[in-house]
């Protein structure tokens, strides 16, 4: 309207500016307003371009088909089938604006939560946007290139955030007082690539070795109690960033009947609330509902303050605003790593805390990749994404930058947009906006409302507590609930340190209680359910009730653990003593499930192999892996081990036809003897294909 009509345009670009100007906002802060008005009129070209094309693509598809091709001899010839067109172009060019303003948004909110966990850092945290920002390009960038959906954005988020936060005030606490000022800013600048290493390597290592699904084996109710644990370490967060007043239980109970705490937490509260609720309950589309609801509280906010006349240095006063931070330029980051200031005793000390960075990234980072691909209905290689984020993190460490791997929210949004897995685009489009950015260094946190940042972190923290916390009555059992419930309360009063070693601990005994409940005993057959070779008829007859008797197949499964031995010790026992023929019997103990074992089950073998050698059973290995033969040989003679479970039942059946053939030889001594033997042996395999069909008195006959 405004580029039609040139009164009004006039009206909008000088009159508003003196309107502007009047009320005491600089010429550079107006520019910076008709810039998000651009923004806001590109967003509404785009849509109504894209609502174009869809009303199109409607009138086309309801369009008669065109008649079908016909060959050379007048049938009619099937065509090749049409590519997808895919999404329109401005489509595209709408997520990929609209992703990248909120991931640059966020950038925001994340070196906020970590720089402003210490008041010596905050004079920087320019430098944290600018960290969070390039992590965003490159991650972004790369991962739309190489990855096996183009749909997902790539950036920094809340849970390595989270504890780089924590690790702040771990450096603080062991740092000297007198010289913690200048020696923070580098030293943490140096633990965040620290910690962004060892997360490529964790990745790297996962993806490559194909080991992710590892993570996996971590029991539901300490992943969920971890997430749960980063969701009320957020919320703090939100609550401390919001009110800027600490919020632990010494400070609780006086903040909590303070008025004009709760007038700064209840919009931000509201706004996190609202953010949540219409993406949990799907009120619209997530490319219409978010943009909206992140930028009308902004719009709001400074409506209000034109409507009272309130100045930008009076809402900082108040507290509506955070403090001024100083312009930095896009390498100051890389000049404040002042290596001969950095306190490395303090780094030690945070190794820990970077270890626990680097188990909750890889546990996030598979739930992300699980969720993205159950709402694209995509397969997805997770080994090659793991790589390919070691790979990314490699790049991202040297750089001095926080690690970087999928974000969810932002593959919703980006997903919902353009309807497809493989559109790689718009995420080109938000890695170029924020590098534009990066290069740019504006100050954006200077003029977002303190309870908007708020919101996005309470939004942010809200998913995490519902999720595993109000979700999880429904999906676990009230002893594993009540688990996630005291790691929660534990991370509350003693930290988040202590609370994921103590899940580490519960990870651990689960883990055992579990396979200890699991028998590694899968089957046990007898020797003539296996058929391991093509014998005559007189020979099967012959060994079918020898082979019931005398060998025994034990198919064994899983991870074999001084736990989960105890259930093949039974089984063995129970064996042994109903083991009462003189003759040979064999035992084939099938490993081709199994897994592994440890040192504990590899003794418990040697011990049963012992004893069941003075009950004269001997043991056939088949099916095992070198690495678990090599274990066994060191205390075992593994001289009868076969490949499979069918070599090792052929060899027992040789053995087998031997003891009959001897004994045998060894009862029928004469020749009259011999003669009824083949006699008996004669007519059982005549009369054996009339059974059945003749009477027997006819059979006698």
């Amino acid at each position: 309207f405004f580029r039609l009509s040139p009164h009004c345009y006039y009206f909008h670009s000088h009159l508003g500016v003196h309107f502007w100007e009047v009320h005491g906002f600089s010429f550079g802060i107006c520019l910076r307003v008709y810039f998000c008005v651009a923004v806001i009129d590109l967003y509404t070209l785009l849509m109504s371009n894209a609502f174009a094309s869809r009303q199109l693509g409607q009138v086309v598809s309801r369009s008669p088909a065109p008649s079908r091709m016909m060959s050379s001899e007048g049938e009619p010839a099937d065509a090749p089938p049409a590519p997808s067109p895919g999404p329109p172009l401005p489509l595209k060019i709408l997520s990929g604006v609209l992703v990248g303003i909120l991931v640059f948004a966020f950038c925001n909110v994340y070196a906020s939560v970590a720089f402003m966990s210490s008041p010596y850092l905050y004079s920087s945290l320019q430098n944290g946007v600018s960290m969070n920002t390039l992590t965003a390009a490159i991650a972004c960038g790369l991962a739309v290139c190489f990855s096996s959906f183009g749909t997902g954005i790539w950036g920094p988020d809340i849970n390595p955030t989270i504890i780089q936060a924590e690790m702040v005030n771990g450096l603080v606490s062991v740092m000297d007082p007198d010289t913690v000022e200048q020696r923070l800013l580098p030293t943490f600048l140096l633990a965040v690539p620290l910690s962004t290493m060892l997360v490529a390597c964790a990745f790297f290592a996962l993806g490559k070795l194909r080991l992710t699904k590892l993570v996996l084996f971590m029991p539901t109710p300490v992943t969920r109690g971890f997430l749960a644990v980063i969701g009320v370490e957020v919320t703090r967060t939100a609550i401390e960033n919001t009110t800027g007043s600490k919020f632990h239980l010494g400070t609780m109970w006086p903040l909590l009947v303070s008025g004009q705490w709760w007038a700064h937490l209840l919009p931000a509260l509201f706004v996190g609330a609202l953010l949540y609720v219409s993406k949990r309950f799907k009120l619209a589309s997530p490319s219409v509902i978010f943009p909206v609801l992140v930028g009308l509280p902004v719009v709001l906010f400074y409506g209000g303050l034109l409507a009272t006349g309130t100045s930008l240095e009076l809402a900082r006063v108040k507290g509506l605003l955070y403090p001024e931070v100083a312009r930095a330029y896009f390498w100051t980051h890389w000049t404040d790593m002042n290596l001969g200031a950095v306190d490395w005793t303090a780094v030690v000390t945070v190794v820990p805390m970077m270890a626990v960075l680097v188990l909750i990234v890889s546990i996030d980072f598979m739930l992300k990749l699980a969720g993205a691909e159950t709402m694209m209905q995509h397969d997805i290689e997770f080994d090659h994404e793991f790589t390919l984020a070691g790979k990314i993190n490699f790049l991202l460490g040297p750089l001095g930058l926080p690690p970087g791997y999928m974000s969810l929210k932002f593959l919703m949004m980006n997903y919902a947009i353009v309807d497809s897995p493989v559109c790689r685009l718009p995420g080109l489009i938000s890695s170029g906006l924020n590098l534009a950015l990066f290069f740019a260094g504006f100050p954006l946190i200077n003029y977002m409302p303190r309870f908007f940042l708020g919101g996005l972190v309470f939004y942010t923290g809200i998913v995490f507590l519902m999720d595993n916390l109000y979700d999880s009555i429904m999906v676990l059992t009230h002893k594993e609930y009540a688990l996630v419930w005291a790691l929660v309360v534990a991370a509350f009063f003693v930290g988040l340190l202590p609370a994921v070693g103590w899940g580490l601990v519960f990870a651990c005994i689960l883990f055992s209680y579990e396979y200890m409940k699991r028998n590694p005993v899968k089957k046990i057959l007898t020797g003539d359910s296996i058929r391991a070779v093509h014998r005559r008829r007189q020979t099967t007859v012959v060994l079918r009730p020898l082979m019931n008797k005398l060998v025994t197949v034990m198919q064994l499964q899983g991870y074999l653990f001084f736990g989960s031995t105890t259930h093949i010790v039974t089984a063995l026992e129970r064996l042994m003593e109903s083991c009462r023929y003189r003759c040979q019997s064999f035992v084939v103990m099938d490993f081709q499930l199994v897994t592994g074992l440890d040192t504990a089950a590899t003794a418990v073998f040697t011990k049963v192999a012992r004893k069941a050698r003075r009950k004269n059973l001997t043991f056939l290995w088949c099916g095992m892996e070198f690495r678990i033969q090599r274990k066994l040989r060191a205390q075992i003679d593994l001289a009868l081990a076969f490949p499979t479970v069918e070599s090792a039942v052929e060899w027992a059946e040789e053995q087998v036809l031997g003891f009959w053939r001897a004994q045998r030889e060894r009862w029928l001594a004469t020749d009259g003897l011999r003669h009824i033997r083949a006699a008996a042996e004669l007519q059982g395999l005549v009369c054996a294909p009339l059974a059945g069909l003749l009477s027997p008195a006819e059979l006698r006959d």
